[in-house]
């Protein structure tokens, strides 16, 4: 169940369908309850609230999910951490720092976009050689 559930949510998170790719962390999340399984879902959450223009909850859900990936272990559901860490940078750093919601909205063509599978861990690679 954990296999198709991560399968449905990769697929919904690189076709940019934020809502239904949280869904389906989270429900992994439910079972597993691995904390880096909650950053995905944290970053999820994220790119919704971003897409809506919002800046602060983003912000702050993203600040959370690199700190639980820094303290994951180096994959998280077959993703390689440290590619995750740069990508989730790369949108907290895309966040105008001074920017709150109710003073602005975030322009979400200025969101670097990636997809999860880009972040998957090589075939045959350990953690060791990624």
């Amino acid at each position: 169940m954990s296999a198709e559930l991560l399968r449905r949510a990769e697929a919904a998170f690189d076709a940019a369908a934020w809502r239904d790719a949280l869904l389906a962390f989270e429900a992994v999340w439910h079972a597993d309850r691995d904390e880096g399984t909650r950053a995905l879902v944290l970053l999820c959450n994220a790119l919704l609230q971003l897409e809506r223009g919002m800046s602060t909850a983003p912000r702050r859900a993203l600040q959370r999910a690199d700190d639980l990936l820094r303290a994951a272990a180096p994959t998280v559901a077959g993703y390689d951490v440290v590619r995750l860490r740069r990508a989730i940078g790369r949108i907290r750093a895309a966040i105008p720092p001074d920017l709150e919601t109710d003073a602005g909205t975030v322009e979400w063509a200025a969101i670097p976009q990636f997809t999860l599978a880009a972040c998957r861990q090589p075939e045959g690679a350990n953690d060791a050689t990624v």
